[in-house]
């Protein structure tokens, strides 16, 4: 959470910082309660994604079979590699210095999107 807030609410603070920002954590069963107590019960559901590991699709193919699509299809979906990673902590210090910038949103977001294609390269090079 802490290195998706930095990515993209612009975010600054330490991961130490965050945690205390947020009480140390959240309570996901706290927080599916809350929702199913509105919208009702018998219209939540929950999906531990990370815990689809053993699903022939993985994380995610819970979700797949609940919405029926068959598995020979779910087979021949290709996965979006490389989108929404952590930042490694090289470029989660840059982008939290740049998140401390007082920059307009186009030029930010043009920064935002450098630091990332950095990343990217530096992956593809690892």
């Amino acid at each position: 959470m802490h290195n998706q807030s930095v990515k993209q609410d612009r975010y600054s603070g330490s991961f130490e910082e965050f945690l205390a920002e947020i009480g140390g954590g959240a309570d996901l069963d706290a927080v599916t309660a809350r929702i199913a107590a509105t919208i009702g019960p018998e219209r939540a559901r929950v999906f531990r994604l990370e815990d689809d590991r053993s699903h022939p699709f993985g994380s995610g193919g819970a979700l797949l079979d609940h919405v029926g699509i068959p598995r020979e299809v779910q087979q021949d979906l290709k996965r979006a590699s490389g989108i929404n990673q952590s930042l490694d902590a090289r470029h989660l210090r840059i982008m939290r210095r740049l998140n401390d910038l007082a920059l307009p949103d186009f030029l930010y977001g043009r920064m935002r999107r450098g630091v990332l294609r950095l990343q990217r390269r530096a992956r593809a090079r690892s």
